[in-house]
């Protein structure tokens, strides 16, 4: 995904998401959840650079809802474990992922 947020990067190797053909989107298989950055997405960057933005498809779709990527991904991983899936070494690459967020946006381009 070009320019993607590495939170949704990460999201998109767990099993219950694909990526979109449109590029920085993941939709979940299970609900059809869409899910992308909010900080980038329509310009949004009053947004918390840690929150994720989910929409559903059909007459819905223009509402969008926020919620706090931290709390998404450990309900993801969660998710992913029903599946069989080891999450030990998930969660590290997840923590990475959430410092190449704050990395990319922080003023200076790194975070104390």
């Amino acid at each position: 995904m070009p320019d993607a947020n590495p939170i949704v990067e990460f999201l998109g190797t767990l099993p219950q998401f694909a990526v979109s053909r449109r590029g920085n989107q993941l939709i979940h298989l299970k609900t059809g959840c869409i899910v992308d950055d909010a900080f980038s997405a329509s310009g949004m960057h009053d947004v918390h650079m840690f929150t994720l933005r989910l929409r559903w498809p059909g007459p819905a779709g223009h509402i969008e809802h926020l919620v706090e990527a931290n709390r998404y991904v450990e309900f993801q991983l969660l998710e992913a474990q029903q599946f069989g899936i080891e999450i030990c070494g998930l969660r590290k690459i997840a923590e990475r992922a959430f410092n190449d967020v704050a990395n990319a946006r922080s003023p200076e381009g790194s975070v104390e």
